[in-house]
């Protein structure tokens, strides 16, 4: 996958928020949320089994996908489940 492209699937306008990080001087922002769209696409496809890895405080996903760059190169996708709701406090800001 090249980054900041999401795959080519047909999805309703507005599907998707994403969120624009830049964590230190001299870093490019980079907007997320394409790589949360190709884990959804994995899991609804259904058609693999997936890694479940117990942790203490929940359980780590291990999904595979396909790259369209380099198709004999899968990328693993790691997805952590809390076993309970966590609480973040958080501000978010926006312009436009």
């Amino acid at each position: 996958m090249t980054l900041g492209t999401a795959p080519q699937l047909t999805r309703p306008a507005g599907c998707r928020a994403h969120v624009t990080l830049a964590l230190a001087a001299g870093v490019s922002p980079v907007e997320t949320g394409l790589d949360l769209l190709r884990l959804v696409d994995a899991e609804t496809a259904g058609t693999q089994d997936i890694p479940i890895i117990p942790m203490p405080d929940g359980s780590v996903y291990d999904f595979v996908v396909s790259d369209t760059q380099s198709p004999s190169s899968p990328d693993h996708i790691y997805y952590y489940e809390f076993s309970a709701p966590q609480t973040c406090r958080v501000l978010f800001g926006a312009h436009y």
